[in-house]
């Protein structure tokens, strides 16, 4: 399962590692928790309009990838700190539905509060059943500490393609090029990689532990 704060982010960080999981024939399902609605590039736009463009672009980038489920919980873009109970129980119940073996999500030292809000939902999580599930953060607007390198050369254009799908995203701000250079830099050392994706790959609990020690 991925979780992403808002369209876009789950290829930023991870879309690599989509393609890959799909090609293998994982069942990968997408959480989309807002829907982009604050994006500059919609300030004016009718409501029903800031509401669905971004979504519908996630999807159509999404299947550039491969075929993946797809949810989205439509909480307040820019204001997930504000939401973290709304939050946490709703990703819970997913979580409760779908039983995850790993969960990727943006990594708790991110630039950005929507980001950073999806670990503390999950700090809230009373674990029971999905005790032992695994965590992989991924990258969006801060390089992160990681422990997994993943070469994601020969599925590169497709993350490229797929994030060209993004065109409101784009418009506010061409990140494009910062995403390539920054999955250029991931392969540095490896000869025959060009494009790598960086995962700080942890047990849940040991990660929740980790942010609780360095957020206090």
């Amino acid at each position: 399962m991925v979780l992403a704060p808002h369209p876009d982010d789950d290829i930023i960080g991870a879309g690599g590692v989509i393609a890959l999981h799909l090609a293998a024939g994982a069942n990968l399902t997408v959480v989309y928790l807002t829907d982009g609605e604050a994006t500059v590039a919609l300030r004016g736009s009718p409501q029903c309009a800031r509401r669905t463009v971004r979504l519908r672009e996630a999807r159509t980038a999404l299947a550039k990838l491969g075929t993946a489920k797809t949810e989205c919980l439509h909480l307040e873009d820019g204001r997930l700190n504000s939401a973290l109970t709304a939050l946490s129980c709703q990703v819970a119940f997913l979580l409760d539905t779908y039983k995850p073996q790993i969960i990727y999500l943006p990594f708790f030292g991110d630039a950005h509060p929507d980001h950073r809000a999806v670990t503390w939902a999950l700090s809230r999580i009373k674990w029971t059943a999905q005790s032992d599930v695994t965590v992989a953060c991924y990258e969006i607007w801060s390089p992160q500490p990681a422990n997994i390198i993943v070469d994601i050369t020969d599925v590169a254009a497709k993350k490229f393609a797929a994030l060209m799908e993004h065109r409101t995203a784009l418009t506010s701000l061409n990140y494009l090029p910062y995403v390539k250079s920054l999955n250029r830099y991931r392969a540095m050392h490896r000869d025959s990689w060009r494009y790598a994706e960086a995962f700080l790959v942890l047990a849940l609990k040991e990660y929740i532990c980790l942010a609780r020690q360095c957020h206090p």
